[in-house]
């Protein structure tokens, strides 16, 4: 299996079987015959036709051609498109198999043999986790394609003191009611597989998927939920990102960085302490008034030092004011209740996102050890081997 191949044109075969290997005299090709990757030629003598030498271009495994097997497994271990590969052969004219014999041969031994190995290595995992007084995991789901339009969508829980996956379900929208729903699936599959093998989790860290929230609030009390600072702080700057764009908000963009950044500190510096989490995070509106001190029993102060280079602060306002139209412009003008000052807009927009009670509710869970990016830097491996813009069967699917 680790011999070299090459590539050898027949008119080289044919040179090669042009004398009798008995008596030396001439030969000619009596048969041709072409099985996927391997080519099996028989020459006889033109001297002596009872000198007659069949010669095969590799071995076979029983009926099987050893580079048949070779070639289907590198194409599905190396992330082919399995038509792009067989058409890459064809237009160079070398003999491979088509693309319904790649499939037997995937069904027959690949996918057997992803799996056996996957189970043993999975067994071993399950087995060192097991000895474990506390169990950390990290979930993420990988749908098939972009959008909510998904077809498969596979979970995977990883320990994340390993790194190592323990488990990956994969679900098809038709066992659910909607794409939406295949995350959720997922997890209750791998939850339960790890139940059912003694596993006993103590932590569990994914993003703020609000089915995956109502599950774990209800079903695993037990465990300890956290969030991934990475979601949060993506879902803010975004958010801070386009309200830096509207009128009257530029000074909202030099903070941008900052406040995300801050999102990480509020969760590995509080220990998991919700109250802790959520002064420090509103904390925040008054540090970018260049105001630092707080009415927070446990955060009355920030925590850097003094500071000393100018900043671009934005100026504080609670009241705001936008005209979209003309009849909004005349209602402001005889409306006191309208103030219209440089940077207020700008606090005000900044406090929406900042305060949103969504957020509030779900930045007390910050994860204060461990985050979801060792899974996420998993699925993009899996990308490689199973990519979005490719569609492939359940479980072709399942063992890429």
């Amino acid at each position: 299996m680790r011999e070299r191949k090459f590539i050898v044109f027949e008119s080289c075969l044919q040179s090669l079987l042009a004398l009798c290997f008995l008596c030396g005299n001439a030969c000619k090709i009596i048969s041709t015959k072409v099985s996927g990757t391997m080519v099996t030629l028989t020459s006889q003598c033109s001297v002596d036709p009872s000198h007659v030498k069949t010669w095969k271009s590799q071995p076979s495994h029983g009926t099987m051609p050893l580079g048949n097997l070779q070639l289907a497994a590198s194409i599905m271990f190396s992330g082919c498109s399995t038509v792009k590969a067989v058409n890459c052969f064809k237009f160079m004219r070398i003999s491979t198999f088509c693309v319904s014999t790649y499939y037997n041969i995937q069904k027959a031994y690949l996918i057997p043999a992803v799996n056996s190995l996957w189970s043993k290595k999975q067994e071993l995992l399950i087995c060192d986790v097991k000895k474990k007084s506390k169990v950390r995991l990290g979930g993420d789901a990988r749908c098939c394609s972009p959008g909510h339009t998904a077809k498969y969508g596979s979970y995977s829980l990883m320990d994340m003191d390993t790194s190592k996956v323990l488990d990956m379900q994969l679900v098809q929208c038709t066992e659910v009611k909607n794409s939406y729903a295949m995350e959720l699936e997922g997890l209750k599959r791998s939850l339960q597989f790890l139940e059912d093998a003694g596993v006993t989790v103590t932590d569990l860290t994914t993003d703020r998927h609000s089915s995956v929230k109502k599950f774990m609030r209800e079903i695993y009390p037990s465990i300890n939920h956290w969030f991934d600072a990475w979601h949060i702080a993506k879902g803010i700057t975004k958010k801070l990102d386009a309200s830096s764009k509207k009128k009257l908000c530029h000074t909202i963009s030099p903070w941008i960085h900052s406040i995300s950044n801050h999102v990480y500190w509020c969760g590995a510096s509080s220990d998991g302490n919700a109250e802790l989490v959520v002064a420090k995070w509103k904390s925040v509106m008054n540090h970018i008034v260049d105001i630092h001190e707080h009415p927070f029993e446990n955060f009355p102060t920030c925590a850097h030092d003094e500071l000393v280079e100018d900043r671009e602060w934005i100026a504080e306002g609670e009241k705001l004011f936008s005209a979209f139209s003309k009849v909004n412009l005349l209602r402001a003008f005889h409306n006191t209740s309208f103030t219209i000052t440089a940077g207020s807009r700008a606090h005000v927009e900044v406090k929406s996102i900042v305060t949103n009670r969504t957020l509030l509710a779900d930045i007390g869970k910050l994860s204060p050890h461990v985050q979801t990016s060792s899974v996420e830097s998993y699925h993009k491996v899996v990308c490689f081997f199973a990519p979005k813009f490719l569609h492939f069967f359940y479980h072709s699917m399942n063992a890429r």
